[in-house]
């Protein structure tokens, strides 16, 4: 598969411009890390296309993401405290205010629109406080787990425990499974629309999905980075989520 390069961005705006859309793609948006994401949805269906939003001009990502069919919020820096009534926590962080307020937009444009939304580390924390849930803004100071989320370099692993019925268990071989673990944020109050899936050791929320399931658009976050393994779960997870895409209505009917 070809990675995702400026000029497929380009060629993209050009058929938008030009009133063709996105008929003949099947265009997922994604605000920066977009390369990886390309490859490992790739892996599921090589016809994906994944739009990195955060190389356009502000209005000209929002009228792509309007002609998407999905949306991935994806790994990065810290959300700011504030966001979440903590802005006393803010010295505790690495935050890009600039990506708060353009990705915060774009979530919303994606939710209004129902489209299937996969939220990735960060993109995992940002749903839960677009929907009114918090955060532990810092894990080592804020609680006395003992399972490590975050080194210095690379990636942490640790194992999580997947609740029996939801999407994440239909999706995984078992009731535990290793993932990887770069953060230091976590959940501390989950947002009311949402139900826990998966749990680390400590306790904390690793991954969470709908309620209420029914007349809703796919939505799955996970606080690991599936996009990063190689295992059989996380391919699952992209599967999952490209039959997802694929089946948005308003994609389906040529937008």
């Amino acid at each position: 598969m070809q990675r995702m390069t400026l000029i497929h961005i380009f060629i993209a705006l050009f058929a938008l411009s030009e009133g063709a859309g996105f008929a003949e793609s099947i265009s997922v948006g994604i605000y920066k890390n977009g390369e990886p994401f390309a490859k490992w949805l790739g892996q599921a269906d090589s016809s994906i296309e994944v739009i990195d939003l955060s190389l356009l001009p502000e209005e000209k990502g929002i009228a792509v993401l309007q002609r998407c069919c999905g949306f991935i919020l994806s790994g990065g820096l810290d959300i700011d405290p504030a966001y979440y009534g903590r802005p006393e926590k803010a010295p505790l962080c690495s935050i890009d205010p600039e990506r708060d307020k353009r990705e915060w937009a774009l979530a919303m444009i994606a939710i209004e629109r129902k489209m299937p939304i996969l939220g990735i580390c960060r993109g995992f924390q940002l749903l839960n406080v677009i929907y009114g849930g918090t955060l532990i803004a810092d894990i080592p100071t804020e609680t006395v787990s003992r399972v490590v989320h975050r080194i210095e370099k690379g990636f942490a692993y640790h194992i999580i425990s997947i609740e029996q019925g939801t999407l994440l268990r239909s999706l995984a071989s078992g009731d535990y499974t290793l993932v990887n673990s770069r953060h230091h944020q976590a959940i501390d109050r989950l947002a009311d629309p949402f139900l826990p899936s998966a749990r680390s050791r400590d306790q904390l929320i690793e991954a969470f999905e709908w309620k209420e399931k029914d007349h809703q658009p796919f939505l799955l976050a996970v606080e690991w980075h599936p996009e990063r393994m190689t295992d059989s779960f996380s391919k699952r997870i992209a599967e999952a989520f490209v039959i997802a895409v694929k089946e948005n209505s308003l994609c389906s009917s040529g937008h």
